[in-house]
């Protein structure tokens, strides 16, 4: 079994984390709740996939360093999506003035 580890960022802030093994071949389903995506102006996510060497089998806990995580893992893949503020923000703006001087 190959020990891979899957990363949800923003910017260089980790939201969510999940170390998980698989077998050559084999299928895995990732669920987690939209709560990690607590962005409130909302901005681009990006999901990561590594894959680690069979010698960090034995490794326990998480690892939610990204550096760390690209010194033992490879990476297998990425995505980028944009995630929606989670309310819109109403701006009015009004003037004391009808025109201004520059200066």
């Amino acid at each position: 079994m190959t020990p891979y580890f899957f990363q949800i960022k923003n910017k260089e802030q980790v939201l969510y984390t999940e170390q998980f093994l698989l077998n050559p071949r084999s299928e895995r389903q990732l669920s987690f709740p939209a709560s990690v995506f607590n962005v409130v102006n909302g901005g681009v996510l990006t999901i990561s996939l590594y894959r680690g060497s069979a010698t960090l089998t034995g490794l326990s806990g998480p690892i939610a360093n990204p550096t760390m995580a690209s010194q033992l893992f490879v990476p297998q893949g990425e995505l980028l999506f944009f995630k929606r503020a989670n309310s819109m923000i109403r701006v009015e703006i009004s003037t004391d003035r009808v025109a201004y001087v520059v200066g």
